[in-house]
């Protein structure tokens, strides 16, 4: 494996991303930037939430801003590169193996989930009075979220190809992931509310990222709860880069 072609095919994604990083950002940004200034800067001082309403809900926009993030930055380049403008068919005329060209679209992925996950955060710091209280918590779930969605969005650029599929499937899995994934609610508040309804968001995978970054934040007091939800992620994390390789291996070939 070189890491120099892996090298090349990023510095292209990247190049092409930042011509229009604009419409990128917006893409991604714009929803929870709204949130968090209608909440946090109007609501949250002149008392009509809670003061802490805004630590509730920061953790679950984080993992659904990032979710998608990695998921349309890898599916819409991978899709669009596979159906129109058949670059992928180039690249596999060249010494290129199907290894390198799946690290090099994860590192994509990676770039645009971490630089995302920064400008909300540094938001959050700032101007939010955010409180981190667990910096591993928060670091370990970037990274696992991050390597999940962009290995979702892999999974779906591949089996659709058509883009308009992809953008499709994107919006209806993280309405689901999204609203029922612990965004605007703790998993605690949502099995004390329904515990039937609550027992079933432990079935969602978006619901441990979305706890584990509460955790960051939050610092959850108990040991077990907070190991438990950690070795979910890992391992929601390794099934999702294991199947996309599996799937991007088998797709190219065809």
């Amino acid at each position: 494996m070189r890491i120099i072609s892996i090298f090349y095919i990023w510095r292209r994604d990247i190049t092409i991303f930042l011509q229009n990083w604009f419409s990128n950002f917006q893409r991604v940004l714009i929803g929870p930037l709204a949130y968090f200034f209608i909440f946090g800067v109007i609501l949250s001082p002149s008392g009509l939430v809670a003061e802490n309403f805004i630590s509730i809900i920061f953790p679950g926009f984080l993992m659904t801003t990032i979710l998608a993030c990695g998921f349309f930055g890898v599916a819409i380049n991978l899709s669009v590169q596979r159906t129109f403008l058949k670059s992928l068919e180039e690249e596999m005329m060249c010494p290129i193996s199907y290894r390198e060209l799946y690290l090099a679209k994860l590192c994509y992925g990676l770039f645009q989930c971490f630089l995302t996950s920064s400008i909300m955060i540094l938001l959050g710091l700032f101007f939010l009075d955010l409180n981190i209280m667990n910096w591993f918590a928060l670091i370990l779930n970037l990274i696992a979220i991050s390597l999940s969605s962009c290995s979702w969005g892999i999974i779906a650029a591949v089996c659709l190809s058509n883009p308009r599929k992809v953008t499709n499937l994107g919006n209806t899995l993280f309405v689901i992931l999204g609203y029922l994934g612990c965004t605007f609610y703790s998993l605690n508040i949502a099995i004390e509310l329904n515990k039937y309804f609550g027992y079933t968001l432990l079935f969602i995978p978006s619901t441990y990222f979305s706890e584990l970054f509460r955790m960051a934040v939050n610092n959850y007091n108990s040991y077990l709860i907070g190991t438990f939800i950690i070795l979910v992620v890992i391992i929601i994390t390794i099934l999702s880069i294991i199947i996309s390789i599996k799937i991007f291996e088998k797709g190219i070939q065809n």
